[in-house]
């Protein structure tokens, strides 16, 4: 059978105004681990040197059960989540943290000693339902990060990752403050990125598309970029065949670039046409963390990292 191991599952880092801060450890194993023959290791901010060492109680962890630790000054929510408390489970974001066994080898870690990276930071993140052993080589692929907030699944492991990406009304305008969405109708497709929707979004403040940067599907002095037409021809095709057509801004990305377009999410009978250029390899994710819409506890530019992946790992569009 393969491998497995006593694991690190779960790592929550509640962000900088909080010290809600925990692991949670995983036996994916076929027999009960007793946690005494284990510790965690802290290296903070670079060091070299162990600054925390955390000992395990004498403990039977049983076949597929979780064992929560959680810092000493976190909310009362997270404490009653805790196996353990104690006031040495203290990280911000970029210290190695190690799963070490009783003669200080360690079986799993997350960053590598020396790392100084803001990785995983001020998020939670839960370790992917397909790993089942520990890793001397920090992967940060191994992981996905859900919003700082989302603790509800601590104690639980497996957890499953959320594959699709649901529509949800804001009933504000696309101009509120706090964001909203505009119902529109297709005028013309500009571009695989660009298009343009009345009311309110025609020529110079014509829509567009966040997150992402297609190809060009026309140049005066020779030929399109590769790609360029098909990514035109995909969102032509998706816009046309839409019924209901919404325009959403993110009032922290801006609502109009440069040259006075407006800058949005295009979601399409429910589907969001951004993510979709990304996830089928017609653009690369420009989507970044000053993103601040949340869809499934998470963060969409997590969505869209994750949507780049997809396309990478079935070499589609621009990754074949």
């Amino acid at each position: 059978s393969a491998e497995k191991s006593l694991m690190i599952s779960q790592y929550v880092d509640g962000g900088n105004d909080t010290d809600n801060q925990a692991i949670e450890l995983y036996n994916p194993t076929d027999a009960a681990i007793d946690l005494q023959y284990y510790h965690i290791t802290i290296y903070q901010n670079g060091s070299y040197t162990a600054t925390y060492t955390i000992p395990l109680p004498i403990y039977s962890l049983a076949v597929g059960e979780t064992y929560v630790i959680v810092y000493s000054e976190a909310d009362a929510d997270l404490l009653a989540k805790a196996d353990l408390t104690t006031d040495k489970l203290s990280f911000d974001g970029n210290d190695c943290i190690q799963l070490c066994y009783e003669n200080g080898t360690f079986i799993d870690t997350i960053y590598a000693v020396g790392n100084t990276s803001f990785i995983m930071d001020d998020e939670v993140f839960i370790r992917d339902e397909s790993i089942v052993v520990g890793t001397r080589t920090y992967d940060v692929d191994e992981w996905v990060a859900y919003i700082p907030s989302y603790t509800e699944k601590l104690g639980i492991h497996p957890v499953s990752t959320p594959t699709v990406l649901e529509f949800i009304y804001v009933d504000r305008s696309f101009l509120d403050p706090l964001g909203g969405m505009d119902l529109v109708t297709l005028a013309y497709t500009v571009d695989g990125d660009t298009a343009a929707f009345t009311p309110g979004f025609l020529d110079n403040q014509r829509v567009r598309f966040l997150g992402v940067d297609t190809p060009e599907s026309y140049k005066e002095d020779g030929e399109p970029d590769p790609w360029g037409p098909e990514a035109k021809e995909y969102t032509d095709s998706v816009l046309e065949a839409g019924t209901i057509i919404y325009i959403q801004s993110d009032p922290a990305l801006g609502f109009y670039e440069t040259y006075g377009r407006s800058l949005g999410f295009v979601w399409v009978d429910g589907v969001l046409l951004n993510y979709e250029l990304v996830r089928l390899g017609y653009s690369y994710n420009y989507l970044g963390s000053d993103c601040t819409l949340i869809y499934g506890n998470r963060y969409l530019y997590r969505w869209f990292q994750d949507a780049e992946k997809e396309a990478q790992a079935n070499s589609r569009g621009l990754f074949s």
